[in-house]
């Protein structure tokens, strides 16, 4: 894990630590938010972007989810926010960008399962608008996931995601 820096939300008891890792080339960017009051292992949630969107967009929900107890990630998929090592998605001119996107998603889950602090067969994955469609495919090699949550759930490459969904549900 690599920490570049510790911020403050806009709620005074939350902290959260800037960490990056790398999937299929790209340098992905994500802020990981750990209780404060660690005692044993703790479930974690993964939190990902919607298409043009960045991790800020989820900076609530985790100091909510710090404050009760749970870890969570927020994180720049490829393209988006911070993560832009190799290029930036811009709606309808590179889509392209976006394959594989569930390979960064399947990184995520190896880099909290790789922090002691963290139970890693207690591992939730949120998605919106493309990314829900990641999380879906993720879950399904992955074998680690308790949990998926599609928000407004969409591709913007392929018709797959229903299909991905019903086999992640199905699993």
């Amino acid at each position: 894990m690599l920490a570049l820096w510790s911020f403050r939300s806009s709620e005074a008891d939350c902290l959260g630590s800037r960490v990056t890792f790398e999937s299929d080339g790209w340098q992905i960017v994500a802020d990981l938010y750990l209780p404060a009051h660690l005692s044993g292992k703790v479930p974690v949630v993964l939190l990902f972007n919607k298409a043009a969107g960045d991790r800020t967009a989820y900076r609530n929900l985790a100091c909510e989810l710090q404050r009760k107890h749970t870890a969570s990630l927020a994180t720049d998929l490829r393209g988006h926010g911070e993560s832009t090592n190799l290029g930036r998605f811009e709606s309808g001119k590179n889509i392209a960008i976006l394959d594989n996107t569930h390979r960064d998603v399947i990184a995520a889950m190896r880099f909290v399962g790789r922090i002691r602090s963290i139970d890693s067969s207690r591992i939730a994955l949120v998605g919106a608008s493309y990314s829900g469609e990641a999380v879906s495919v993720a879950s399904q090699s992955s074998g680690m996931v308790r949990a998926i949550v599609a928000l407004s759930p969409g591709s913007l490459a392929t018709n797959q995601l229903t299909e991905s969904i019903l086999v992640a549900y199905r699993g």
